[in-house]
């Protein structure tokens, strides 16, 4: 699977033939694309939100994608995509410490890494519209995938 879903131009990630999620895009255009009945809502007390899609299919590769908005200079602004990426359908309720197998976890965990690296062409994880990279969550058990955009970042530094 080549197919290129992170434009290192712009920060874009490709869901579809129609639409790609970036910074720019709103919660509203969120809903109107996954349908708010596939979505699971997490709204923060401090004005946050996030919004979650589980198993997306994407050129044969399946997605758990969670998309963080934060309240920042009286806007929502997305500043982070993450997701984890699979071969397979992911079973988030198979996974705990009774059946966790560190092999898997680290083979999961480069093919995430091989594949993060196809889509940046090798380059650097640090771009002018922010960053791309893979860390371990020992609290999931699981490699992620992080989009952040540097404009929600500044923002949020700034005030």
């Amino acid at each position: 699977m080549n197919t290129q879903l992170i434009n290192i131009n712009t920060g874009e990630f490709t869901v579809s033939n129609n639409f790609s999620i970036s910074n720019k895009t709103t919660v509203q255009q969120l809903i109107s694309f996954f349908k708010e009945d596939k979505l699971m809502v997490s709204n923060m007390q401090n004005g946050s939100s996030n919004y979650s899609i589980e198993n997306f299919k994407i050129s044969n590769l399946y997605f758990n994608i969670t998309i963080y908005f934060k309240q920042l200079v009286k806007v929502n602004r997305l500043t982070t995509i993450s997701f984890i990426l699979s071969d397979t359908p992911y079973n988030i309720s198979t996974k705990s410490w009774d059946n966790f197998n560190k092999e898997k976890a680290e083979k999961d965990g480069q093919f995430m890494k091989d594949w993060l690296n196809k889509q940046l062409a090798n380059s650097d994880s640090i771009f002018k519209w922010g960053s791309a990279n893979i860390f371990y969550d020992p609290h999931n058990f699981i490699y992620l995938c992080n989009i952040s955009y540097a404009d929600a970042i500044t923002e949020q530094l700034i005030n």
